[in-house]
């Protein structure tokens, strides 16, 4: 346990190979007024390295790096060969005065990495995981940290290339006013993050210029749900740029507070659910993913599917179904071939009924079946269309009522044919409508408001 006060050291305090090492403060066992425990480091190097180790902790210290000279990182993990795992970094401070550490925490071929309740000031990155696609950082939780560039002291990211399995949760980042306009999360050096959960961070605090706040990353498996991004005075921010080939991407329950764009690079995503966001941002996103995507209840607006979407059971639409493609029914044919067959299309709402009837000495009474007459209002007049099945002299309409027609043979004819009848009525509460205006299509309204794809169908071969 270190004592409480003020110390400057100059030479790296090595905990390499070993187990169950702990640096603690003498302020952790005591309450809220316990004097800090504060280590200067004056040299040029590491100040704290735990490579090759197990059960390494740092806990309720201050650390501060006051070198101008200071090449970092600040605590490192590993040395790029040897693994680290199960270590703790919590309730400390990380700053310094005047010089901005490269990395405070080297995670690389880390795992089980819990980083809880610091604080981290005056960086270019706070957090690495792994240095490149060859290396590892994998189960690491960041939680209740403060990332701290309300003088824009971090330059270029809190934290840089999540590996697999990371909970980034609980977390403010300061997003800083001066020159620095660090991303929340960067990926670089063809690293691919799997499994990343990032939920409930509060990211805000922008000044003037232009962020990106997820940028770079690739990969699979991403959840982001429950955070708070924002607000952008200028609407000049962009929440999350995808790089080539990710895929399962899931963002619910945000809110993104007057960004001028949520995505760019969408045209690489595949399998991409937005779904309950808040979101008043001037734009959506670049291009539609390639496949898989589906925006659900997000802002009360219209949403959003682009791709292919089977469904294997039923489906049913509480509310109006719009395409701009086709309507089909998919048939079976022979080489296990199969066939689009297309709905029919009107300009107003009818519903239609088949039949077939007999004259008797040239007449007949025909009455509308009893559950479609339910659907329909043939108080309104409707059409009748009849095909004869037999030699007449022909048929026509002699009478409508609502609860069905009357048809007569021409010239007074008194033969027995028997026909065929088409009734077409329109739908009972849609009597008024024709050629209705699609919401969110006229010009200069047009905010990704159509559904784009198709929804469960195969094209005719």
């Amino acid at each position: 346990m270190v004592a409480a006060g003020q110390a400057n050291f100059s030479t790296t305090i090595n905990a390499n190979g070993c187990n169950n090492i702990k640096i603690i403060g003498a302020a952790s066992d005591n309450g809220g007024a316990a004097a800090c425990c504060a280590l200067f480091y004056t040299g040029t190097g590491i100040p704290v390295t735990a490579t090759d180790s197990h059960g390494f902790q740092f806990s309720h210290m201050q650390l501060e790096w006051t070198n101008s000279s200071f090449g970092g990182p600040v605590i490192r993990l590993s040395d790029g060969i040897s693994e680290t795992d199960h270590a703790e970094i919590d309730h400390s401070t990380f700053v310094s005065g005047s010089v901005n550490a490269p990395i405070i925490l080297d995670l690389n071929f880390a795992t089980r990495i819990r980083v809880r309740g610091n604080t981290f000031g005056n960086y270019v990155v706070a957090i690495r995981g792994a240095a490149s696609g060859s290396s590892f950082s994998n189960a690491i939780e960041i939680d209740q940290n403060n990332f701290s560039s309300s003088t824009g002291t971090a330059v270029t990211a809190h934290i840089q290339n999540p590996g697999s399995g990371w909970k980034i949760s609980n977390n403010t980042f300061e997003m800083g006013t001066a020159a620095g306009k660090p991303a929340v999360i960067q990926c670089s050096g063809n690293v691919s993050p799997i499994g990343i959960s990032i939920d409930s961070n509060w990211v805000g605090d922008e000044g003037t210029g232009t962020w990106t706040y997820i940028t770079g990353c690739t990969g699979s498996g991403w959840s982001i749900t429950g955070n708070y991004f924002g607000p952008d005075p200028a609407f000049s921010n962009t929440f999350m740029s995808i790089g080539s080939g990710f895929t399962g991407l899931t963002v619910i329950g945000n809110r993104f507070d007057h960004l001028f764009q949520l995505f760019t690079g969408m045209g690489n995503a595949t399998a991409v659910l937005l779904s309950g966001n808040s979101d008043n941002s001037s734009h959506g996103w670049d291009a539609a993913p390639v496949s898989g995507f589906m925006q659900l209840s997000s802002n009360g607006g219209a949403q959003d599917l682009y791709g292919n979407l089977a469904l294997h059971n039923n489906l049913t639409v509480a509310g109006n179904l719009t395409v701009t493609g086709t309507k089909s029914s998919i048939a079976q044919v022979s080489g296990r071939r199969q066939v689009a067959l297309y709905a029919m299309e009107s300009p107003e709402n009818w519903f239609e009924d088949f039949g077939t009837a007999r004259l008797h000495n040239g007449k007949a009474r025909v009455t509308l079946e009893s559950i479609f007459s339910e659907t329909v209002n043939s108080n309104l007049n409707y059409h009748v269309f009849l095909t004869a099945n037999g030699n007449c002299r022909g048929l026509y309409v002699a009478e409508k009522t609502t609860s069905g027609f009357v048809v007569r043979e021409l010239n007074g004819g008194r033969s027995n044919v028997s026909f065929d009848y088409r009734v077409v009525v329109r739908r009972k509460g849609y009597e008024t409508q024709r050629l209705s205006e699609v919401p969110g299509t006229q010009e200069g309204n047009i905010r990704q408001s159509a559904i784009r794809g198709t929804l469960g169908q195969t094209d005719a071969p």
